[in-house]
Parts: C-alpha cells; sequence; structure tokens
C-alpha cells in the first residue's frame, strides 16, 4: 500500500506540497473504507500511480481554471498542471516526440504572430504620438483644416492602437483557457 502512495507522491512534484497531501491522504481514506490493501488491487481500482498523477493534474488544472479567472497566475498553474499531466502519460516515446515538436511549432507560430502584432501597436502608438504633438504645431500659424486632419488622425492612431492591445490581450487570455481546457480533456480521455 505504501509503495503505491510513494509512487503517486513521486509523480506529483508540480504540485505544492498542501496539495500533494491533500490528494494523497484522500486517495488514502478512500483505500481504507475500501479494504484496498495490495498494490494490485490499487493498480486495478486507480490504474497505475502515473495515470492517476495524470488524473490529478487534470482535476487540479481544471479546477484552477473555473476558479477566479482574474489572476494570471492560475490560469499558467492550470496549463502548467495540465501539460504536466500530459507528460506523465505513459505515452509511446515516438508519440510524445511528435506532439511536444507539434506543439512547438505552434508555440514558436504564435509566438511570432504576437511578436509582429506587438511591433505594429508600437509603430500605430509611436505614429499616433507625433501626429498629436505636430498637430499643435499647425495652431501657431492658424491653419483650422489642416489642424484637424492631423489631430483627428492622431486620435484615430492612437484609439486604433489601444483597441487592438486590448483586443490582443483579451485573445491571448482565451487561447491559454482554451488550451488549458483541451489538455485536461486529453488528460481525462487518456485515463
Amino acid at each position: 500500500m505504501d509503495h503505491y502512495f510513494n509512487e503517486l507522491y513521486a509523480c506529483l512534484k508540480q504540485l505544492s506540497v498542501e496539495e500533494r497531501e491533500d490528494a494523497v491522504n484522500f486517495y488514502k481514506e478512500y483505500v481504507a473504507e475500501g479494504g484496498l490493501i495490495e498494490y494490485q488491487q490499487m493498480k486495478e481500482r486507480f490504474g497505475t500511480p502515473q495515470s492517476l498523477a495524470a488524473q490529478i493534474y487534470a482535476e487540479s488544472a481544471t479546477k484552477q481554471v473555473t476558479q477566479d479567472q482574474s489572476e494570471k497566475t492560475k490560469v499558467t498553474k492550470g496549463l502548467a498542471l495540465a501539460i504536466a499531466g500530459i507528460c506523465i502519460l505513459p505515452f509511446h516515446f515516438t508519440i510524445l516526440i511528435v506532439v511536444l515538436s507539434v506543439g512547438f511549432a505552434f508555440l514558436v507560430s504564435f509566438l511570432a504572430i504576437i511578436f509582429s502584432i506587438g511591433v505594429t501597436l508600437i509603430a500605430l502608438g509611436k505614429s499616433g504620438m507625433v501626429l498629436f504633438l505636430k498637430s499643435f504645431d499647425l495652431l501657431i500659424p492658424f491653419s483650422p483644416i489642416l489642424w484637424l486632419k492631423t489631430f483627428g488622425s492622431s486620435l484615430i492612431l492612437i484609439s486604433l492602437t489601444c483597441l487592438i492591445t486590448i483586443l490582443l490581450l483579451w485573445g491571448i487570455k482565451f487561447i491559454i483557457k482554451y488550451v488549458t481546457i483541451v489538455l485536461t480533456k486529453v488528460i481525462k480521455k487518456r485515463r
């Protein structure tokens, strides 16, 4: 019995000590109430310690995502736990390599897109600020039509920069949440 729980405890190293002990104690109580004594009985009931750890990671990740969404750390911790749960599952080595390679390719592509959007936002914001400041130079010779065109263009560029920034941040948060949920569902199906 202790051998099973020692393996389970070792597989849950991504969790905090408190969460790890809570999870192991929960299953110890379950085993005690169910009268399971032998390693094989626990393996038949819960699966291998690695698969049970993957299920615990999935449950913890789901709990992290569905709780308070306003804290970034909860979403990223949930994503990390979902990834740890997938990595602990007994995959065939080549399948794991393919999945990790495809995931890495998507991550690099995603980061390249975010970087290019960020550079574009910086250019738009800078252009808007320069136009805004230049528009006041047109008030001295009092060219109201040219001043209104320049001032209006600068406000459009600045507001467009703000709007795209807000949409980008919202989109990133949505994508992280969606990927976490998909990963937890994959873990639960593998179980």
